[in-house]
């Protein structure tokens, strides 16, 4: 009884670590992006900029920094084209949702 405690203790402090390592690593890649990108803006390297400040938005998509500061070269290029980084689409945010179960839901959204 003891021994099986002290395994589900020690599994729950391991899982712990490597949550608390992920997600550090993740905010980590998430800042370097950003600083990539604004330093590709200042370099007057607009494309560089859009490609990291998109692979910033995969990596942490509910980030609105992100989505703002790529839109300033996006703009500045001229073209609304999204990057290879999101696949050729645009993110989940501004695509459609599904239809409803409720054919009646839809027609008053519209």
């Amino acid at each position: 009884m003891k021994r099986g405690l002290l395994v589900l203790a020690l599994a729950a402090v391991v899982g712990g670590v490597v949550f608390a390592y992920l997600s550090i690593a993740r905010a980590q890649a998430f800042s370097r992006l950003i600083a990539a990108g604004n330093a590709a803006l200042e370099a007057d390297q607009t494309f560089q900029a859009i490609e990291a400040f998109s692979m910033a938005i995969e990596n942490k998509n509910d980030s609105m920094l992100a989505y703002l500061r790529r839109g300033r070269p996006t703009s500045a290029r001229g073209s609304w084209c999204w990057p290879s980084a999101t696949c050729g689409r645009p993110p989940a945010s501004t695509r459609p949702r599904r239809a409803r179960s409720k054919p009646w839901a839809t027609c008053i959204s519209r």
